[in-house]
């Protein structure tokens, strides 16, 4: 199970460089209509299989067209939201919605599953999920706002390699205890796979014209920072999730009600914290990028 959630983040990943390129191709009506229905095939499957491989498949190509809709969506939102194409006026607004989603995701599909079944969430998806395919076919017509740039040139091998590293990384953290590391084959195996998924990754940046993620990128110069700072994002994420979990319901014994209640004080912290950076970091001349990271880091460290 715990392979399967990771396998939607993994997908949500992936798809990252692709994502302009599928903007240039497909107008946003084809791209809604394509992933409202990909998303509920993913909630049947989720619901009704015993199959782990299955699941897992199921659960990246959820996160996969989860973040390609959500991004059609977001970016279509950009310039009503700031017509002047502010950065620090848009992220913090997505993060309201984005990190104010997941809390009463959270919230509601605790208590649905304590009052019913854990399917009810599903379903409830999958209802909304139907109401936007339909608001989309009665409500929208195709329009293209860009010339039409067909899928051509997209290192598909590339993205391949990188989510097979990927894979191989995730199941060597998950799985290293359980099946004691280096004394572990399968462990030796994965280790080995995502080291030559690297140094195929790398070969490519270095061989092809348009690689999947080109190697200027690791060459800009505020690259060492984002990463800094991302890795920041991360300790505090851990800090406010998997460290606090652990102390509710592991050392305090919470049930999850009370566990998924404190999800009110994060609503509340994402908030703030988005606001102070809406109303403060434009008046200090930040730039974008960092902008993007001192966000959540304030939201969650504010949470915590």
């Amino acid at each position: 199970m715990v392979m399967a959630g990771y396998a939607s983040f993994i997908g949500t990943t992936l798809i990252f460089p692709l994502l302009f390129r599928f903007k240039r191709r497909f107008t946003t009506r084809t791209i809604l209509m394509t992933v409202c229905p990909v998303l509920i095939c993913c909630n049947l499957i989720t619901m009704h299989t015993n199959n782990m491989l299955l699941l897992t498949v199921a659960c990246f190509l959820s996160g996969f067209f989860r973040m390609w809709g959500t991004f059609e969506c977001f970016s279509n939102m950009r310039l009503t939201i700031t017509p002047e194409g502010n950065f620090s006026v848009f992220y913090p607004f997505i993060y309201i919605i984005v990190l104010e989603s997941i809390q009463l995701s959270g919230l509601t599909s605790t208590y649905i599953s304590d009052w019913g079944n854990w399917r009810y969430m599903h379903w409830m998806v999958i209802g909304l999920l139907i109401a936007v395919w339909l608001c989309v076919l009665c409500l929208t017509r195709h329009i293209r706002v860009m010339r039409k740039v067909p899928l051509i040139n997209v290192d598909w091998i590339g993205c391949a390699l990188w989510g097979i590293m990927l894979f191989a990384i995730v199941f060597v953290c998950i799985y290293g205890e359980y099946y004691d590391w280096l004394d572990s084959i399968y462990i030796r195996t994965s280790i080995v796979v995502a080291v030559m998924a690297l140094l195929l990754n790398i070969n490519r940046m270095t061989s092809i014209h348009r690689p999947y993620i080109p190697a200027d990128v690791f060459r800009y110069k505020k690259f060492p920072v984002v990463l800094v700072l991302f890795l920041l994002l991360c300790l505090f994420l851990t800090t406010s999730s998997v460290l606090q979990n652990k102390l509710l319901t592991s050392i305090l014994n919470f049930d999850p009600l009370n566990v998924i209640s404190l999800n009110r004080f994060s609503f509340a912290g994402i908030l703030a914290g988005a606001g102070i950076v809406f109303a403060e970091f434009p008046e200090r001349g930040g730039s974008w990028d960092s902008l993007y990271c001192f966000d959540n880091i304030y939201c969650k460290a504010y949470t915590f």
